[in-house]
């Protein structure tokens, strides 16, 4: 079963060898009670370890039911351990965080024994060493003989061939020690028992077979084998395997041991989570706070097409070439601001016919001389800085004023106003003053229709107030005072409503408005107007795109002329994306700064993984004894990288759900809108898996750090 043939090993130090074993000569039989005697350095344990398969000879051969181990790779000797071999050691070498049962279930789980059976399995075994009523005990709750008995039990678990023990009575009290002395005898009748002692006494008691060691070299043996002897040649074992749940269990387990020290590294690792989903938060709470002002306010901001327009799309082409750096470079030139042929009779029609249908409004705004007057303490004002249409503001040396056409109706005030104050008129030609959100106008205003300007004005004293519009043939007079003199042959105006927006985002310039009928006074009187814009009013967001779409499905046409295309100008789509363009820059910086602290707390994390490398030295040696893989040594720590970093993540999502609602009541007053920090649930679930991502890879070297630990110097380490 197992033979030893002029085995040798060598250690070196400082690059010189050292022979610790020479020329070991043995055979073992498959059930025999053997004890290896000799003083302190003759290589007792050395020896016990390499038949163990944790250490490896320099020279010579190791046997294995008759086959050489000179070409086992690391699987073949982690099978070996887990299904051939079970070591009891002096130290017990018991995982401190496991409970009794689990501690015993270990090595069964290496073997892919299902949950069930390996419970079953650990506790019949523990009742047979006498340990019925501690299997949810920890190690340090147990006495020196009791650990002991679980080491052995452990041993046992897998029903291996061998039982390596390495001065199993060496920590325990004279009466304990019998009691295991009188266990493992026991078990030598069905197996073989390898003992390393310098007790020659205890030797001679219990064992079959006794051989002696000194300065590394055989000097006795009282039992050799006999080649009549027979051996049991037992079948292939299988590869040991620890799943990814096992791995799980043991760092899990290893974490609640040091609670503090976990929550504390997962505050730190959450501090990156929590800058970059803050940033995120605001960024989602601004794109829907956006999207909303789209939808209900800008939504029926109107599409302006002037006669000269602004190709956005040119603008923004005329930007893209790069820098030329000590020389000269050119680029095409498309020109950004354009003529729109407004008369056009093709898009005249696609304004009466489609646009108009579907549109809530379709406004013409026209360009006419300015013949407004107003007669005030006897002085006759012809001019006041006042904007007639929401376009901007009159220039008061301009003769030129713009004037909607069948810009104030019922459904427009109804649906876009707030109408402060009205009164009833038998004058069918009405003006209406425009407030500004403040309730104001520009002064301007107030002294053309003679009111004052030092004081807060009720609305009665405004409502009823009249001034005139000059006929074109009047206004042309050679004099201001004979203009003056046909003033009462004028056509009167009367202040009938007072208005303002109903929203901070439909902004219409204070200011004074005339109804259709004196829009068609002006028009019919003076033949000499020129279209000078549309304003398209949407009913919303989607009828914008409709109306949008039939513009451009005008352009598009097959054939159309470069200088009959049509350019519109959309505020809002400007508007919003510029704001998004600044939030998207300003969350790139806040993310970059919050990425830095996540990196520092993932590399904190790594070290963190590697101090519980050294903690568990020992750990990593009795997993390596029990049959567990490389594999398996850096998936448990790579484990409790991923357990930290989801920790970690959950921690700072949770942390910035909570911090959200702090936030957005701080901001509300500023942005008049509540909730504006709200986390994207997709973006919680990434940033928790970019923590876990961040944490594992982290824990990467670590925990090769761990997997290639010699298992003999680990299960030394205290």
């Amino acid at each position: 079963m197992l033979k030893l043939t002029n085995l040798s090993k060598d250690y070196y130090v400082d690059k010189k060898p050292i022979r610790v074993l020479k020329k070991i000569n043995l055979e073992f039989r498959e059930k025999e009670f053997v004890s290896i005697l000799g003083p302190s350095g003759c290589g007792k344990t050395t020896l016990l370890n390499i038949i163990g398969g944790l250490d490896r000879y320099s020279e010579g051969d190791l046997l294995v039911d008759n086959v050489s181990t000179k070409n086992y790779v690391d699987a073949d000797w982690d099978s070996y351990r887990n299904h051939r071999i079970g070591f009891v050691f002096q130290s017990y070498n018991l995982i401190s965080h496991l409970t009794v049962l689990s501690n015993v279930e270990l090595a069964l789980t290496l073997s892919g024994v299902s949950p069930t059976e390996r419970k079953e399995k650990a506790t019949k075994m523990l009742e047979k060493v006498g340990l019925a009523d501690h299997l949810n005990k920890k190690p340090n709750q147990l006495s020196g003989g009791q650990m002991q008995r679980v080491a052995i039990a452990r041993a046992l678990i897998n029903e291996p061939n061998i039982i390596l023990a390495d001065e199993p009575t060496g920590a325990l009290d004279s009466e304990t020690s019998v009691e295991i002395m009188e266990l493992l005898k026991e078990i030598s009748k069905n197996k073989l028992i390898i003992m390393v002692t310098h007790n020659k006494n205890l030797a001679e008691e219990y064992s079959n077979r006794i051989v002696s060691l000194l300065d590394g070299r055989v000097t006795d043996d009282t039992n050799p084998f006999n080649k009549k002897d027979s051996n049991v040649i037992f079948e292939k074992t299988k590869k040991t395997s620890m799943s990814f749940f096992t791995a799980m269990s043991l760092s899990f387990k290893n974490l609640l041991t040091k609670k503090a020290r976990t929550i504390l590294t997962a505050f730190a690792g959450s501090i990156g989570i929590i800058g970059i989903a803050l940033s995120l938060s605001l960024k989602n709470g601004f794109d829907i706070y956006l999207d909303k002002l789209e939808s209900d306010n800008f939504a029926v901001v109107p599409l302006e097409i002037g006669r000269v327009g602004i190709d956005i799309n040119s603008m923004m082409n005329t930007l893209k070439p790069n820098p030329v750096d000590g020389g000269v470079g050119g680029y095409d030139y498309t020109p950004s601001r354009r003529e729109n042929n407004l008369d056009n009779p093709e898009f005249v029609e696609v304004i009466d016919n489609k646009i108009t249908k579907v549109a809530d409004s379709v406004i013409k705004v026209y360009g006419y001389r300015s013949r407004f007057a107003n007669i005030v303490n006897g002085e006759l004002i012809t001019r006041y800085n006042n904007p007639l249409t929401g376009q901007g503001v009159n220039d008061p040396d301009s003769d030129t004023i713009f004037i909607n056409q069948t810009l104030i109706t019922d459904s427009f005030i109804a649906e876009k106003m707030k109408v402060h104050a009205q009164k009833d008129s038998n004058n069918k030609y009405q003006a209406y003053l425009f407030l500004n959100s403040d309730g104001r106008v520009p002064n301007s205003v107030l002294n053309f229709l003679g009111l004052p300007t030092d004081r807060k004005l009720e609305y009665n004293e405004i409502l009823g107030k009249t001034f005139r519009v000059y006929k074109q043939a009047d206004y042309t007079l050679d004099n201001k005072e004979n203009i003056k003199n046909k003033f009462n042959e004028q056509i009167e105006i009367e202040i009938t409503s007072i208005l303002s927006s109903f929203s901070q985002f439909i902004q219409v310039t204070p200011g004074i408005y005339y109804n259709d009928e004196v829009v068609s006074f002006i028009r019919q009187d003076d033949p000499l107007n020129i279209l000078m814009s549309y304003m398209i009013y949407p009913k919303g967001l989607d009828n914008k795109k409709e109306i949008k779409a039939i513009i451009d499905e005008y352009n598009d046409k097959e054939g159309r002329l470069e200088k009959d295309i049509i350019t519109y100008l959309d505020t809002v789509e400007l508007s919003v994306s510029f704001i998004n363009t600044l939030t998207n820059s300003v969350s790139i910086i806040l993310i970059a700064f919050s990425a830095i602290s996540l990196f520092v707390s993932s590399v904190m994390i790594g070290i963190i993984t590697y101090t519980s490398v050294l903690e568990r030295t020992k750990e990593i040696g009795v997993l390596r004894s029990i049959g567990a893989r490389k594999k398996d040594i850096s998936r448990v720590f790579n484990a409790e990288g991923i357990m930290l970093g989801f920790i970690s993540g959950v921690l700072g999502i949770i942390l910035t759900l909570g911090l959200n609602p702090i936030i957005s009541k701080i901001l509300e007053p500023m942005v008049e809108y509540s909730g504006i920090a709200r986390l994207n649930i997709l973006h919680g679930a990434a940033l928790v898996l970019i923590s876990v991502l961040l944490t594992l890879i982290a824990g990467l070297i670590p925990s090769r750090i761990a997997a290639n630990k010699d298992p003999v110097v680990a299960l030394r380490t205290e």
